[in-house]
């Protein structure tokens, strides 16, 4: 749990999927939004990578995605079904990261992004992958990633952009062993 000036900041479990939906409703297009049972997938999926950030008790964002070791996103990915998930995997993708309107620009989305990262250093990761529209790609430079160029990606209609975060680590410890 991570708590702050802002919000609260825990992993989410199936008793937030009403409310994490909703938010996701509210952020998204219906063709780029996730579903209460791809929700429900990937937090038994991949329940250390599925965060909420709470204000005065309520769900107010969200992010989550699973790891892996490809350096970008797949459309794959987002199905509740193929998400590709690799407990060992190399990077922490970042499938959505979604705050209510009304609670923006009070640094809860950059709170967010920093509890994945530390969850993923601590994991061993070296990085973070995610895509995002072109109007975003200012945003997420000012948190360390760098633009790769426009995506392949055709989820829900529209442009996407590769956005990578990545860090040195010297060494990683998987599975009980220790990698150089």
């Amino acid at each position: 749990m991570r708590k702050n000036d802002f919000c609260r900041i825990t992993k989410a479990c199936e008793e937030d999927i009403p409310a994490l939906a909703a938010v996701e409703a509210a952020c998204f297009t219906t063709q780029e939004a996730a579903d209460a049972d791809t929700f429900r997938r990937r937090i038994r999926t991949f329940p250390d990578s599925f965060l909420k950030a709470e204000k005065e008790n309520l769900i107010v964002g969200l992010i989550n995605g699973c790891c892996t070791s490809c350096s970008s996103i797949d459309d794959t990915m987002y199905s509740a079904f193929q998400c590709g998930h690799d407990p060992n995997g190399l990077y922490q993708a970042v499938f959505g990261l979604a705050v209510l309107p009304e609670y923006r620009h009070q640094g809860i989305a950059s709170a967010l992004m920093k509890s994945m990262k530390e969850e993923a250093v601590r994991a061993g990761r070296r990085g973070i992958i995610l895509t995002c529209r072109e109007f975003r790609i200012s945003w997420y430079e000012s948190l360390g990633f760098c633009s790769e160029g426009r995506s392949r990606s055709v989820h829900g209609g529209g442009v996407w952009y590769n956005m990578k975060m990545e860090w040195q680590s010297p060494s990683r410890n998987i599975g009980g062993s220790r990698l150089s």
